[in-house]
């Protein structure tokens, strides 16, 4: 299996170079081959300078210019098609289904990197990058013009000094989009509970070869554990989902410590309202001797199932009794992101019988 990055290239040549460095750097993934999608005119313009230097600085010379559509721009519709047809072209010759690869979206017009994120979409790209450097910007906006239709070996030490600052920024980062994570709602479920220590990690949940535990230590995901939850919980739909099959609930039982006040006519009308919610598919009774007087509910453990087809938050739901004392409900539901959670929350402390 190799790794490969297909990347779309404008008249600035130095965001290949940064799409290198940032997924050797960053992703932990060593480049065997990148695919360059561009123009014509970028191509006559830059490739030499590109390829000279990253086999002079990078001592990387792997590189595939098949994929480049045959005009100096995309100046209409027919042009981004045409274009589309080229990106499609790449990514399969790729092969993301045996190999690992990353698309890098940052080069060409905005068309390109709309559409080149869609196709990645679309097929088993494992990552989407889009790099950023302020620096390298301003200083290629400096050089372009000087250094068109040249070799990086031919230039004079300062223009070359100036060269290796565009293409290599001391500033790089990018956004990044796990897509072989993103693209799979079990993969996203798993992956979120483990970075917000809420999960025991299901360690059978493969691709291409690797469990998604090895994916996270090795691509150091929890690094931007912040924003990698931000973005599926940006992606989840706030609601949670549906549950197709409901489990049996638990009848209430008089436990260890049992409390007289209890009203089971009221505990079983608030459990039936909690029934008829989709996304609860089992309601245990665990708590008889709580004093709390209002309803709460906090983050409990994962609940781990093999196919984790049903996973999300225990959510602890306590509804006082009389004279202070309180039941608490262990409700087992589909939601895990924080918005779903809020969701749950939300409908629960308004429940009419809860606030008796």
């Amino acid at each position: 299996m190799a790794n490969i990055l297909v990347t779309s290239m404008g008249l600035s040549p130095g965001i290949v170079t940064e799409g290198i460095i940032y997924v050797q750097n960053n992703l932990n993934i060593k480049i065997d081959k990148v695919f360059v999608i561009t123009t014509q005119k970028a191509l006559n313009d830059y490739a030499n300078l590109l390829l000279s230097y990253t086999e002079t600085e990078m001592n990387f010379n792997n590189f595939d210019f098949q994929y480049i559509l045959p005009k100096d721009d995309i100046k209409d519709y027919r042009d981004q098609l045409e274009m589309i047809k080229v990106m499609r072209k790449a990514i399969s010759a790729a092969d993301p289904k045996n190999n690992e690869v990353i698309v890098n979206i940052a080069g060409g017009r905005k068309t390109m990197s709309a559409d080149l994120l869609l196709l990645s979409y679309m097929s088993n790209v494992s990552y989407v990058i889009h790099v950023l450097s302020e620096s390298a910007e301003r200083e290629w906006n400096k050089i372009s013009e000087k250094v068109k239709n040249k070799k990086y070996d031919e230039l004079e030490p300062e223009l070359k000094e100036k060269v290796k600052k565009a293409f290599e920024p001391e500033d790089l980062s990018a956004v990044t989009y796990p897509l072989f994570i993103l693209k799979d709602e079990k993969r996203m479920k798993a992956v979120y509970l483990y970075l917000n220590n809420n999960a025991k990690f299901v360690s059978n949940f493969k691709y291409k070869g690797k469990s998604l535990k090895e994916y996270v230590d090795i691509y150091k995901l929890s690094n931007n554990a912040d924003v990698l939850k931000s973005l599926i919980d940006f992606l989840e739909d706030s609601i949670p989902k549906r549950v197709d099959q409901k489990e049996k609930s638990e009848q209430l039982k008089k436990g260890g410590h049992p409390v007289k006040d209890i009203d089971p006519a009221r505990i079983k009308s608030i459990v039936e309202e909690i029934e008829k919610m989709e996304f609860v598919y089992k309601i245990n009774h665990i708590d008889f001797n709580v004093t709390s007087k209002c309803c709460k509910v906090e983050h409990g453990d994962y609940t781990d199932y093999d196919d984790i087809e049903i996973v999300g938050y225990k959510v602890f739901l306590t509804i006082p009794m009389k004279d202070s004392h309180a039941i608490t409900l262990e409700l087992h539901t589909t939601a895990y992101t924080d918005r779903q959670f809020e969701y749950v929350k939300d409908l629960l402390l308004n429940l009419k019988e809860c606030k008796k």
